[in-house]
């Protein structure tokens, strides 16, 4: 009955998720959602943060000078997919699309060596 009080504040006043309240309570997170789910109790979703999208050149300003869509990820607080998207939105070429077919060929090859062994 102990850990049944101490999960529910867990989840209630201090606002964890099941993964955080399996490390404190060294259980899995698979039997805090089984003892949630028996106890009847629900658990809060998290609400993530809308980020608007950005205007084309804030993107492109950024993708310039980062390099990558993660590097752009990182910096706007934003998934790499959420980046991807954006860019395909705004009509923004990757630095994938822009490479010539030969550059791509190059590419693959490239990475084909490395995988041998």
């Amino acid at each position: 009955m102990e850990n049944k009080d101490k999960i529910i504040e867990l989840i209630i006043s201090k606002k964890k998720t099941p993964k955080e309240m399996a490390i404190i309570l060294k259980i899995t997170e698979r039997q805090v959602h089984f003892l949630l789910e028996k106890w009847g109790v629900q658990i809060p979703r998290r609400k993530y943060k809308r980020v608007p999208i950005p205007d084309r050149e804030t993107l492109l300003r950024l993708y310039e000078q980062n390099k990558t869509t993660s590097g752009v990820s990182k910096v706007m607080g934003v998934g790499i997919n959420t980046i991807a998207r954006w860019m395909k939105e705004l009509k923004i070429p990757t630095k994938r699309l822009q490479m010539s077919e030969s550059e791509k060929i190059k590419l693959l090859e490239y990475h084909i060596n490395r995988l041998k062994i």
